[in-house]
């Protein structure tokens, strides 16, 4: 009940509440130096970002570089308009529990990934996708760097034999 009462509640004693679990999520640290940086990263790193986008589509709706990440490889986070993990699992529960239809719920819901350029694990998928893009290997490593960032980040894993075969 709390995140549906944050979701209409927007300041409290002049200050405004954001979710950080959200992509539109901006720091006030964001200068133009850094602007400038994080763009030089998202070409350094345009490689991962379109085979990550192509291995998951269906499952993330963008992938980007991120700043804020420090000791993850990666992240998800749900667009501005997006449901976390546990308002997703609530209103599964109460779709199912009123006998109605999810309406398209896992459509609308696609994460955003976020990627950590610093980590060891993106700068060797880096490698694996310049080198071995068509590998099965590659293609099980950044499914396997998906399904582990979800579980980071609250969602449940869909495929678990596939993820223990990983």
């Amino acid at each position: 009940l709390d995140e549906i009462m944050f979701e209409s509640l927007r300041s409290f004693k002049d200050k405004n509440i954001v979710d950080a679990a959200k992509d539109t999520l901006k720091l006030d640290d964001d200068t133009e130096e850094a602007k400038k940086k994080k763009e030089e990263l998202n070409r350094e790193f345009v490689d991962v970002i379109g085979y990550l986008e192509t291995v998951l589509s269906g499952k993330v709706q963008k992938v980007t570089v991120s700043d804020l990440l420090t000791d993850s490889p990666a992240a998800l986070v749900q667009g501005a308009y997006g449901m976390s993990p546990s308002m997703q699992r609530y209103m599964r529960a109460q779709a199912v529990a009123t006998g109605s239809d999810l309406g398209g719920l896992d459509d609308m819901n696609k994460v955003c990934m976020e990627i950590n350029p610093k980590h060891p694990i993106i700068k060797d998928l880096n490698q694996m996708v310049k080198d071995k893009k068509e590998d099965k290997g590659t293609e099980d490593y950044a499914r396997l760097l998906f399904d582990v960032a979800g579980m980071t980040s609250g969602y449940d894993v869909e495929d678990m034999a596939g993820f223990a075969k990983r």
